[in-house]
């Protein structure tokens, strides 16, 4: 249970670190878009 906790801890700190990189890039952020709705 423990070992989980820390795989999604580690988890939200990636998709964390992801976001910020689309807020500093524009460009990346409108092709994560696209990708999302397609």
């Amino acid at each position: 249970m423990f070992s989980r906790k820390k795989e999604n801890v580690e988890l939200t700190s990636f998709y964390r670190k992801e976001f910020f990189h689309l807020l500093i890039n524009p460009k990346m952020k409108i092709l994560y878009g696209n990708s999302i709705l397609r």
